[in-house]
């Protein structure tokens, strides 16, 4: 693509086909479009299922929401920080948004037993279908964004977590690492 006479080049596409636009040229920009779009999920996931996914209807597709808003994070702020914004502005947004649900999951948290067994249950358990697939996708989405990045030919700082991979992968003792680097 050629540039302009400025120096500039045209909003269009790159070399793979990835539209270019605000958010990919302004990281500021790039970083409120994903907090929005995490903050925009955590007030529908509020609404449609405030005391947490409890059918496995609800599971599934909380875990397939959050998985694609995790990766739209991440490409949008193409920064492993995603990973720990995702989950802290979800969890920021849902807790508040939830607020006026009557039920022991969701209600003020007591000094009994049961009282701690019903919060850790009801914010505890939600960890799982939403927040992890939030972590993940973020990291796949900024993996996505850095290839993306590089194949314009601009460097960005930061791999893809190439320790999480190793860890994930299952490895004898003394063999070499599958992951080694993502460069």
């Amino acid at each position: 693509m050629s540039a302009r006479a400025d120096g500039t080049r045209p909003l269009g596409r790159d070399r793979r086909g990835a539209a270019r636009g605000p958010a990919w040229r302004d990281r500021r920009v790039g970083f409120g479009l994903a907090i929005a779009a995490v903050s925009l999920w955590g007030l529908l996931a509020a609404w449609w299922m405030p005391r947490g996914p409890l059918t496995s209807g609800r599971a599934l597709w909380s875990l397939a929401l959050s998985l694609a808003v995790g990766a739209t994070v991440g490409r949008l702020m193409r920064s492993r920080w995603a990973m720990l914004a995702a989950p802290a502005a979800f969890a920021v947004v849902y807790e508040p948004a939830r607020v006026g649900t009557d039920g022991p999951t969701v209600d003020g948290i007591h000094a009994s037993t049961y009282g701690i067994l019903a919060f850790v249950v009801g914010r505890g358990f939600h960890i799982l279908p939403s927040l992890l697939p939030l972590l993940f996708g973020a990291t796949i989405g900024a993996g996505v964004a850095r290839r993306l990045t590089r194949a314009e030919g601009v460097a960005l700082h930061g791999d893809l977590s190439a320790s999480t991979c190793a860890a994930a992968s299952p490895r004898s003792p003394g063999s070499r690492s599958v992951v080694t680097t993502w460069r």
